[in-house]
Parts: structure tokens; sequence; C-alpha cells
């Protein structure tokens, strides 16, 4: 797998977090857009400790690819995450 900058990233035991880290996020997420007015509600230590691992993981990446500017770091990895977050399902309605 290549994750945007052409780095590959190996199986490991980081990966493999991040996987399971990103998909219960994602999960979390999808069930608190059921809840428009209340989503605050569905909150919690794991789901915040799940987006704090998927946020560490993009950022070492996005850290290795600007080295010398620190400045525009956040706002790339989030948009690395919007795009991890929307190529995800539609990738996977193609292949099935």
């Amino acid at each position: 797998m290549v994750l945007l900058f052409g780095e590959r990233v190996m199986n490991d035991l980081m990966d493999q977090e991040f996987s399971d880290a990103f998909n219960d996020a994602q999960s979390t997420l999808a069930k608190r857009m059921r809840l428009p007015g209340l989503y605050w509600l569905y909150d919690g230590h794991y789901f915040r400790r799940s987006c704090t691992t998927v946020k560490e993981y993009v950022d070492r990446y996005v850290g290795r690819y600007l080295s010398d500017h620190n400045d525009d770091q956040y706002l790339i990895r989030d948009q690395v995450i919007n795009l991890l977050v929307t190529g995800r399902d539609t990738t996977a309605s193609l292949i099935t």
C-alpha cells in the first residue's frame, strides 16, 4: 500500500492499530450522524483514543513529507484523513 506521499506503508503493529482505530472511529462517526442534535451524547474515551491514533499515524507520514514546513502540517493531515475516509468506501464498493 502506498500512502499518498509515495512512501510504502509496511505491515507492522502500528499499521494494524491504525486500521482498527480508523474502523472504530468511522463506525462511531456514522452512529453520531444519526443523532444530529444529540451527537455529543455518543462520545467516549475509546472514540477519542481512536481519533488520536489515526491522527498520530497520519502525522508520522505528513511530518516526514513536510520536514521543513510545519506550518501546514495539521491542515494537510486533516486533508489526508478526509481522502482516506472518502476513498475507503468507494474503493470497497468498486471491489465488491
